[in-house]
């Protein structure tokens, strides 16, 4: 029976010579280097690109919020004209303003007749 100790020994030694077969062998470790090094510099290249592309929606994200306020503040300022608007159309709707505006601007007259069956009622 062979010893634990010995099957470790000869264990550790096998991969010792397969590490030496392979360092033997032409052009192992110089493909193993040329992956890694494809790999790496994919990765930077990748990583790049991903950080182009957060900076160019950082920047539009800006430019939107930019945007946004520029309409709230045109929104804003329609609002304002709205409500002076609707308060001078309050305004111009007053039974005395109305009165007024046709007797001046569109000469027209209160009718005779209606004033007569006025005073007559009362």
């Amino acid at each position: 029976m062979i010893s634990d100790a010995r099957k470790a020994h000869s264990a550790k030694s096998g991969r010792f010579y397969a590490r030496k077969r392979l360092a033997q062998r032409p052009g192992v470790h110089a493909t193993r280097n040329k992956k890694y090094l494809v790999l790496a510099t994919t990765l930077y290249i990748g990583i790049a690109v991903t950080g182009l592309y957060v900076a160019a929606g950082s920047q539009e994200m800006r430019a939107l919020f930019q945007q946004m306020s520029d309409n709230q503040k045109y929104r804003d300022s329609l609002l304002a004209e709205h409500s002076r608007l609707l308060l001078e159309r309050a305004t111009h709707s007053t039974y005395q303003n109305i009165d007024r505006i046709a007797e001046t601007q569109l000469h027209m007259k209160f009718p005779e007749q209606a004033e007569r069956l006025a005073q007559v009622a009362n």
